[in-house]
């Protein structure tokens, strides 16, 4: 990794390795960032039981709360037991991808100014043929 990476980007990567929670990602997102952030910070991530408990830090406080009551020693057996609590709570069919976020933002801001354009068209056009 040093041949291809300045030092800079490689803290800087640990650093949002460091910062990453789930939040409202969907679990399987979460999983995908941890795995490509911890190749930069491969010193906290060591052993199968800090790489659990790394994950299990940054997941969703419904997850983490009911995941406290087990001790995980493979990150594996983590992610198992995430994907099985995040299911039953249901939790991924709530979430949007933050891409369809986008566009639905997108959407309705283009909704919204093509809605008032249009209302003061329709408006003005029948106020005018009132007035003929």
């Amino acid at each position: 990794m040093g041949k291809y990476f300045s030092q800079s980007l490689k803290d800087q990567k640990e650093a949002e390795f460091l910062q990453l929670m789930q939040e409202n990602m969907p679990l399987g997102e979460y999983e995908r960032k941890f795995e490509r952030l911890s190749r930069y910070a491969p010193h906290m991530v060591n052993t199968e039981l800090t790489k659990a408990k790394r994950f299990e830090l940054g997941l969703r406080q419904e997850i983490k709360g009911i995941m406290a009551a087990q001790q995980h020693t493979t990150y594996a057996e983590a992610l198992r037991r995430a994907q099985a609590i995040s299911t039953g709570l249901g939790l991924e069919e709530k979430i949007l991808p933050s891409s369809e976020v986008s566009k639905k933002r997108e959407w309705n801001e283009l909704y919204a100014e093509n809605g008032n354009g249009q209302n003061k068209k329709a408006n003005n056009e029948s106020g005018s043929k009132q007035t003929k």
